[in-house]
């Protein structure tokens, strides 16, 4: 039997910036594309996204969640715009 399962996974993003930004937030399991969405963040301000992820036709076993929030133009430290570090297990 296949069974399908729909896994919310919350992500919150901040903007420590000057100015209202908009970016994309990409959300990964292992190395595999989950789903983009796009964010609108006044300054200095954050939010809690919610990604959904469908997961069907993966294998058993453990993966890492992970998220990165794409570089704005202007942006000198990126060190924080990837998160790596959830292990979610399919049974």
């Amino acid at each position: 039997n296949t069974f399908a399962s729909s896994l919310p996974i919350n992500i919150t993003v901040v903007n420590y910036g000057a100015y209202t930004e908009t970016f994309n937030v990409t959300l990964y399991a292992d190395e595999t594309f989950v789903e983009l969405q796009t964010v609108t963040l006044t300054s200095e301000n954050s939010t809690t996204i919610t990604f959904t992820w469908n997961t069907a036709g993966y294998a058993l076993g453990n993966y890492t969640i992970s998220a990165y929030a794409t570089p704005l133009p202007s942006e000198a430290i990126t060190d924080d715009n990837a998160y790596n570090d959830e292990t979610v297990q399919i049974l």
